[in-house]
């Protein structure tokens, strides 16, 4: 597993992971955009 490169760390990891890896993406950006909103409306609030 060292000598493999990050290609086929990626390919191993999908294959082992599946379906659900799509799904902790999708979770991941969801989750990441509401935080990145609620910072964004927070600032902007506290600068009044």
């Amino acid at each position: 597993m060292k000598g493999w490169d990050e290609e086929k760390l990626v390919e191993q990891l999908e294959l082992s992971v599946g379906r659900d890896l799509q799904y902790i993406r999708f979770n991941g950006t969801l989750v990441g955009g509401l935080i990145g909103l609620l910072l964004h409306a927070l600032t902007g609030w506290l600068r009044f």
